[in-house]
């Protein structure tokens, strides 16, 4: 039977499990037009947004959150997929937020192991002095470690890899965490509805009046239906990233932010060593190449100054020379060549220019330069993020949290969520076992289901029902994953339903599987 005629079928008439857990689309716009008043409402479904979503709810908040167009869908799906310290900010002299960045990565490991993985990565050295710099970098790196057998050490030059036209001297071994990015923000927003925060993607707020009693007024358009909405909250906290100036009355920020553009491109060639991290021409500047969760090899990050926001940031030529160059002059035999690019992507990041007086607030010359470190500003019943790392989200969002409480005037303390696993992180052994209960089913059928679990974990349970979950959707996933990100996670288009399994800089789907998707779409729909 061909994969088109298994979608026309007509679907099992008993509901999936997640719907008594879950509303629909439908019955949340329902009681969003009842002019609710939230706690808190927060603009931007990225890493940032939801991580507050999720902490809020946890702390017995009344909790909104809206995102103009689908979660994770801008930056927080352009990241480098590093759950990382930021080892190269203590170039910067920027300590705490390289200790703070390792924190979350080992709690990230604990909470979402599905998703954030350690990996082994190798820095080359060059020269005796290298050694010493970098091994003081290396001991504060290892400070807020959990397991002594991911601490650095030192290997000889006979231990090193033979990757690199020029031997380093040797080399230090460390280990970071790749994630899935895109996944992790979404986890984060299940897990916040599972607290009972109201959750809406394609949902762009226009408008944000403070009313003389001191609420906030919240326009709100769903862009599915046109449904225009109109909500009140006590705070409106923004975390809309690079777009945080264009969200209802916030201020113009001229000369107090800078944006910058990394790019990434993903070859089918495998790497089979551990991940590299190397020094680029410029002080401060570093690339990595990690494997890639499905295969293949990520080479990133450029760093290029833009002067305007883009919807769809896309690397450059120039950007993928550059990158293609380092790899040629570096690591010739790699086979990492312009003919095995099978998808490129870019993202932007907010760099707020810091006040004169903090630490470390270098705002002049290449972007690269500039402190990552965050910035609030509180306006008019406005609390706005400039500025982020993805890594450090949860620590953000209780200092979101923290400010929000001092407004409201609780006194209350923040309970915190650090080692509280997300919701596929429960329940990874049993969905092991869907390996071995589809003996019969074909090679991709197994090898689509292994990866559902690597995206899912113990959700698997959720969808791992009826008679074709388990059918193949091309090389992109099975039914039952498209039946989940639709229903349960509301994508809407045929691109959110690729975002949410696959991520980005993936080879287009043919046109038998987007029909297969659409149609898909339009059963639940």
């Amino acid at each position: 039977m061909s994969l088109i005629s298994l979608y026309e079928q007509e679907q099992p008439s008993d509901e999936p499990p997640w719907t008594a857990q879950f509303a629909s689309r439908k019955k949340l716009i329902s009681d969003l037009k009842g002019e609710p008043f939230f706690d808190i409402v927060i603009v931007g479904g990225g890493i940032h947004g939801a991580c507050l979503a999720r902490l809020a709810a946890f702390n017995g908040l009344k909790t909104a959150l809206f995102e103009m167009e689908d979660y994770a869908h801008a930056t927080s799906s352009r990241s480098s997929k590093l759950a990382h310290g930021g080892f190269r900010y203590l170039q910067m002299g920027d300590i705490q937020q390289v200790l703070e960045g390792v924190r979350c990565r080992e709690d990230f490991f604990t909470i979402a192991p599905h998703l954030v993985t350690p990996q082994k990565f190798f820095l080359p050295v060059y020269s005796c002095a290298g050694r010493v710099v970098v091994g003081v970098g290396m001991s504060l790196y290892d400070l807020n470690l959990r397991k002594p057998e991911r601490r650095y050490r030192w290997l000889a030059a006979h231990e090193v890899p033979p990757l690199f036209r020029t031997p380093p001297i040797g080399g230090y071994q460390f280990f970071d965490g790749v994630m899935d990015d895109t996944r992790l923000v979404i986890e984060e927003i299940i897990a916040a509805r599972q607290e009972g925060a109201v959750c809406l993607n394609h949902a762009r707020v226009e408008s944000m009046t403070h009313r003389y009693d001191d609420r906030v007024e919240v326009g709100i358009i769903d862009r599915t239906s046109d449904t225009h909405l109109t909500i009140h909250a006590g705070v409106v906290v923004n975390c809309a990233g690079p777009w945080a100036p264009a969200i209802g009355r916030v201020a113009p920020l001229s000369g107090r932010v800078r944006f910058s553009r990394g790019s990434h491109l993903l070859f089918d060639t495998p790497w089979p060593h551990p991940a590299v991290i190397m020094p680029m021409a410029e002080r401060g500047r570093y690339y990595f190449i990690i494997p890639h969760r499905f295969g293949g090899t990520l080479v990133g990050t450029t760093e290029r100054e833009v002067a305007t926001l883009e919807a769809d940031p896309q690397p450059s030529p120039e950007e993928v020379r550059e990158i293609l160059d380092r790899l040629a002059h570096d690591v010739p035999h790699a086979g990492l060549r312009e003919d095995r690019i099978v998808g490129a992507f870019a993202g932007l990041r907010t760099l707020p220019v810091q006040p004169r007086r903090s630490p470390s607030s270098s705002n002049e010359g290449a972007t690269s330069r500039v402190s990552r470190r965050h910035r609030w500003e509180y306006t008019n019943g406005v609390l706005t993020l400039y500025g982020g790392k993805y890594t450090t989200a949860p620590i953000v969002a209780e200092e979101a949290l923290s400010q929000v409480m001092k407004l409201a005037r609780l006194k209350r303390p923040i309970v915190p969520l650090w080692g509280r696993p997300l919701p596929g992180a429960a329940g990874r052994e049993n969905a092991e076992q869907l390996l071995a209960d589809m003996s019969a089913a074909t090679e991709q059928g197994r090898h689509l289901a292994h990866q559902a679990i690597t995206r899912f974990g113990g959700l698997v349970r959720h969808f791992a029902r009826g008679n074709d979950w388990a059918t193949p959707i091309g090389d992109l996933g099975l039914t039952g994953e498209v039946d989940f990100v639709v229903q349960v996670e509301q994508a809407h288009t045929v691109e959110d339903v690729v975002r949410h399994l696959a991520g980005i800089a993936v080879p287009m789907l043919n046109e038998g599987e987007r029909a297969a998707v659409a149609r898909r779409l339009g059963v639940v729909g």
